[in-house]
Order: structure tokens, then sequence, then C-alpha cells
């Protein structure tokens, strides 16, 4: 527990609502609904936002390598398969 502006703040309480909104939105990538690119930006804020859950950790990683990264060979199109991987990790399904 954090106590901050007089307010206690349970930073693990954050970060695992932050983990369950994020396994709500790996599945919607895993079944179309969201595009991977959307999906795993969003996941990266929540990772950024709630103190970087480790699970969220990898989806953070792929959405900041999603742009600017093109002289490395990666861009959105050929990220899609990582971060469907990392869904399925982290929904516990490897």
């Amino acid at each position: 527990l954090h106590v901050m502006s007089h307010k206690v703040v349970d930073w693990h309480a954050g970060a695992a609502a932050a983990v369950a909104d994020s396994k709500a939105i790996a599945r919607d990538i895993l079944n179309g609904v969201v595009t991977p690119a959307e999906g795993c930006s969003a996941i990266a804020s929540l990772c950024t936002e709630n103190d970087w859950p480790n699970e969220l950790l990898p989806l953070s990683a792929l959405s900041h390598e999603q742009e600017g990264h093109e002289h490395f060979g990666l861009d959105r199109e050929n990220s899609a398969p990582l971060i469907l991987d990392a869904c399925r990790t982290l929904l516990g399904g490897r």
C-alpha cells in the first residue's frame, strides 16, 4: 500500500485489474474483434499506467516495436503473429 494525497492506493489491486482487463483485450485480439496492433497498444497503456505488471511486459515491448523499428525488420504487420503468440501466453495457453 502507498499513501498518496491522503488516499490509500493499493498498487497490487491496480495491477491485478490491469492484467484482467488485458486478458479481456487479448481474447478480443485472438477473436478478431480488435486488431493486434490496436489491442497491443491498449495493453501497453494499461501496463505503463499500472506500474508495469510482469505479465504485460512482453506485449508492452511488442507495442513499442511496432513503429520506428522498420530498419530492424519489425513493423505492425510482421509483429502481429508475435502479438497473437503473446496473447496466448498471457491467457495461459502456452
